[in-house]
């Protein structure tokens, strides 16, 4: 479709945020990295935008990490949770 992204590009918002990765009809669908403004980062798997199947998240304001299942955008199901002291 004219206007839309297709297959692999690179997305920056005005405050700062950037999706490089997979897109279909326009949003991000397939394999991409998300790094927020405030210097959090995602990377894994999405699905109509939304972050779904297994992906990486860093906190980079407060220090911990997800890597795990995700479902709709949220953390659902089997994961590892390391916070900054390695607990």
């Amino acid at each position: 479709m004219f206007g839309k992204m297709e297959g692999v590009g690179e997305y920056t918002l005005a405050e700062g945020e950037v999706y490089i990765g997979n897109f279909k009809n326009g949003i991000p669908n397939g394999r991409g990295i998300r790094k927020f403004a405030n210097g959090d980062f995602y990377e894994g798997h999405y699905v109509n935008g939304y972050q779904t199947g297994h992906g990486l998240f860093l906190s980079q304001e407060q220090g911990w990490k997800y890597d795990g299942l995700w479902e709709g955008g949220k953390m659902n199901g089997t994961a590892v949770v390391q916070w900054q002291d390695g607990t």
